[in-house]
């Protein structure tokens, strides 16, 4: 179990056909989303573009395009930028948090850098990048 207190993405490569963006858990049978999973789209996005968790898992993640300036904060409601929340792992099987989207691409053109805060809440909590 560990809390996640940031979850962004920063494009390094501008990207193609890129839509419905979301995150979610993966544990091989069950896939709860961590976001909108209608998702965003991130079609064209150029480099330096950043996509974050800023919401509940109801909400779409926000994208913010490095083509213009853009500010983002917290609500007044929010009491910090991101979105912090629990990851609970199966305990048979191994979990795993993925980016998932859709393209008419196979698979769309880009690249993307992935980053993650986060914090153990049991004595064996790990985090694997893969």
């Amino acid at each position: 179990m560990i809390e996640v207190r940031g979850l962004w993405v920063t494009v390094t490569t501008a990207l193609g056909n890129h839509t419905a963006a979301y995150f979610r858990l993966n544990d091989g049978t069950n896939t709860p989303a961590v976001t909108l999973a209608t998702g965003t789209s991130l079609t064209n996005a150029a480099v330096g573009s950043d996509l974050y968790k800023k919401g509940l898992a109801a909400a779409a993640v926000t994208f913010a395009s490095s083509a213009a300036a853009v500010v983002s904060e917290p609500t007044t409601l929010e009491t910090t930028f991101f979105s912090p929340f629990i990851i609970n792992a199966n305990q048979t099987a191994t979990t795993n948090l993925e980016y998932t989207y859709t393209t008419t691409d196979t698979p769309t053109s880009g690249a993307m850098t992935f980053y993650m805060r986060w914090l153990p809440l049991l004595t064996n909590s790990t985090v694997t990048a893969l």
